[in-house]
């Protein structure tokens, strides 16, 4: 084990924090070192952290470079917020540790001899704004959770409608939990045939619909004479097949003459 002298004061010229100083018997690489705080940023930037740390530093250069306190504790201070800038501040725990399995090995800071390395106390943040990211969190949470729910209940609202006008996939539907109820199925088949009568939406005018209301309102000649006009219409539009249809059909029911094909 290395034996190191004691930690003694640096005579360092218009430093802001006491650093401290030891030797190994040999007078290799002195190591300096300081308790400082740092103010991490977090996941969201204009909210910050404060880190209690004990920053050290070394150089192979000789003599240190007078600038050895202060890359020392910049390049501490970069390590630090690469992983602060991951957290939120409901996360300061988790940050400790995470900044001490970091911060402990020594690194060389980037195009310099110097290298550093820190353990750090403690992570602390403003109450206040701590609570209010819990705040934050929690309604995001709640609003995700009340989309889930609002798109699974309108995506069951889309089936029952689905089932509610198709009377054979809501039979079936009915059957597979009711496998054993055979009777019942008239019945059943019945009522979901009703509901459809019930909830389809209204009809859309058509060019179809609008021929046949004036079809039923039509005597025999003039439905002949319909029939004539007609079928001079399909001819002009190359479908003399509908005309064809349309005089085989004569005088049918007005609902056969709304399934006919009529150009609109």
């Amino acid at each position: 084990m290395i034996d190191y002298t004691p930690w003694r004061p640096v005579d360092a010229e218009n430093a802001s924090e006491r650093w401290t100083v030891r030797h190994t018997p040999d007078q290799q690489q002195p190591i300096y070192r300081v308790e400082t705080e740092l103010v991490l940023s977090s996941a969201d930037c204009a909210l910050q952290f404060t880190a209690a740390l004990v920053v050290e530093g070394a150089s192979e250069q000789e003599p240190p470079p007078a600038s050895l306190l202060q890359i020392a504790r910049e390049g501490i201070w970069r390590r630090a917020e690469d992983i602060s800038r991951e957290r939120k501040l409901t996360e300061a725990e988790r940050l400790l540790g995470q900044l001490n399995e970091v911060l402990i090995p020594w690194q060389p800071i980037s195009n310099t001899l110097v290298q550093a390395r820190a353990h750090c106390h403690s992570v602390d943040a403003d109450p206040g704004l701590v609570a209010a990211v819990a705040a934050r969190d929690e309604a995001i949470k709640q609003e995700l959770i009340d989309a889930w729910k609002h798109d699974r209940r309108s995506m069951g609202e889309r089936r029952m409608q689905v089932l509610l006008t198709d009377p054979l996939q809501a039979t079936a539907w009915w059957f597979v939990d009711n496998p054993d109820k055979t009777d019942q199925l008239p019945h059943v088949a019945e009522r979901f045939r009703s509901l459809r009568a019930l909830l389809a939406p209204e009809q859309q005018d058509s060019a179809g619909r609008l021929l046949n209301e004036l079809w039923e309102e039509l005597n025999d000649g003039a439905r002949a004479h319909a029939e004539r006009v007609l079928s001079t219409l399909f001819d002009q539009y190359g479908r003399r097949d509908l005309g064809a249809r349309l005089h085989r059909l004569g005088a049918t029911a007005p609902a056969e003459v709304e399934r006919s094909e009529v150009p609109g």
